[in-house]
């Protein structure tokens, strides 16, 4: 929007058009999220299965409706032979997929002006609405616990945001569990996230993932939904190792009540 002052009569006369790019404003357009969760425990595969449902307009992890967009997944965290076997397992599983564009294993990272610039390039020519970076830690040069610092990354992503129209997702890490002298692990929440509290003011929504005692079975809980007009419980994801992806496993209320 231009940078004027509306009175609030004027203000509430503006037209806005639907903007869920994923329901109940997990996702909206021009909006922030962060996957968060410990090494290992699948945080790409859920970007990237949110990024290719997404790119479909399906059902995101078989519950939430989603509408099309156009994709691009810039991933960093493995290598380009490790992706393109992880991508054949899900292409072989989803076949229709044209709407998904992946930048893999380039040494992307924000510190490169010229990089940064050819990255607007592909989303403008590519007609992209939402980017997906994999891992935060792996595209920038800053240090995570310095607030100054992260804020300039942050603003910087923010410039893409407005300047291109896009949503943006970012896979990050969590820090080590914080313990007690008893050596209990205590779960913090949204600080549970690595470095600064920039982050956590920053998005829009946190997703975090965490074990469960059942093989492959995580539990997705949503942290922080700023644009969501209500509440939204923790779901159980099912890894299926075959198709690469998570599927609804049951959700925790189900839980609860088949105890009783």
């Amino acid at each position: 929007m231009a940078f004027k002052p509306f009175s609030v009569l004027d203000y509430l006369a503006l037209k806005f058009p639907h903007n869920d790019i994923i329901e109940k404003g997990i996702l909206t357009t021009q909006s922030r999220m962060i996957i968060g969760g410990h090494p290992g425990i699948g945080k790409s595969i859920l970007a990237t299965q949110i990024g290719i449902e997404v790119s479909r307009g399906d059902l995101v992890t078989d519950k939430f409706k989603s509408v099309k967009k156009r994709v691009l997944y810039v991933q960093e965290e493995i290598g380009p032979r490790s992706y393109q076997t992880r991508l054949q397992q899900v292409y072989n599983y989803y076949k229709n997929i044209d709407s998904f564009f992946i930048v893999s294993s380039a040494g992307f990272s924000f510190e490169d002006p010229a990089l940064v610039l050819q990255l607007k390039q592909y989303v403008q020519s590519l007609k992209i609405e939402l980017l997906i970076l994999d891992p935060l830690y792996k595209i920038h040069g800053k240090r995570e616990n310095d607030a100054t610092e992260l804020s300039q990354l942050t603003q910087l992503v923010d410039r893409l945001i407005v300047e291109l129209d896009i949503a943006v997702i970012i896979v990050h890490h969590l820090r080590k569990p914080f313990t007690t002298y008893k050596g209990e692990s205590v779960p913090m929440s949204m600080m549970d996230f690595r470095g600064s509290s920039v982050i956590q003011a920053w998005a829009d929504t946190m997703l975090m993932l965490e074990a469960t005692n059942e093989k492959d079975k995580i539990q997705l809980y949503f942290e922080k939904t700023r644009n969501a007009p209500e509440y939204i419980s923790p779901i159980y994801l099912k890894l299926d190792r075959k198709k690469v992806e998570m599927d609804l496993h049951y959700s925790l209320l189900t839980m609860i009540l088949s105890q009783y």
